[in-house]
């Protein structure tokens, strides 16, 4: 391998890890918040009730952020649905969408989850760092931590393994 191979096969290595680098930094997971309290959280759901993550404390707890446009969030949806009703975990579901689109969708489900809309939940973005890209979940434990975030389409092994991690 002559010279100007070498310098070009080492800058493509240097560019690679320096892509990784910042693509791990600005993909933010939420990680930072494992292991914390949980930030307070009072919704008004799409019912109208008032619910506080402060009245779920003994309980395990997934705050899931989805929309109607957004396949992979409706993939995981009933799975949710199941282990809420199952009494596994109590599942709160932030709409980023629509409030007619939300209600139009809700329609021809039968949930039992807890389902708001996102503006109805002052600061919950920042304070939860939710990220451009949905769905998003957060799960917290019975003492009012984060034990889990995931960023995409959640499988069922995972979150019996967060629902494991949060009692």
């Amino acid at each position: 391998m002559d010279k100007t191979n070498r310098i070009i096969l080492a800058l493509a290595v240097i560019f690679g890890m320096l892509g990784f680098l910042m693509s791990s930094y600005f993909m933010k997971d939420g990680s930072k918040l494992i292991g914390n309290e949980a930030p307070a959280l009072n919704i008004t759901l799409l019912n109208g009730q008032k619910l506080s993550l402060e009245s779920l404390r003994g309980r395990p707890v997934l705050i899931n952020v989805w929309a109607t446009w957004c396949p992979p969030c409706i993939e995981e949806m009933p799975m949710l649905d199941t282990a809420h009703r199952a009494g596994e975990i109590h599942v709160i579901a932030i709409a980023h969408d629509e409030r007619e689109s939300v209600e139009q969708f809700l329609k021809k489900m039968n949930f039992a989850f807890d389902i708001a809309m996102g503006d109805s939940a002052p600061g919950f973005d920042a304070s939860y760092e939710v990220p451009s890209t949905i769905p998003y979940s957060v799960v917290i434990n019975s003492d009012g931590e984060v034990s889990a975030v995931k960023r995409g389409l959640m499988s069922k092994r995972e979150l019996d393994e967060m629902i494991a991690d949060a009692r």
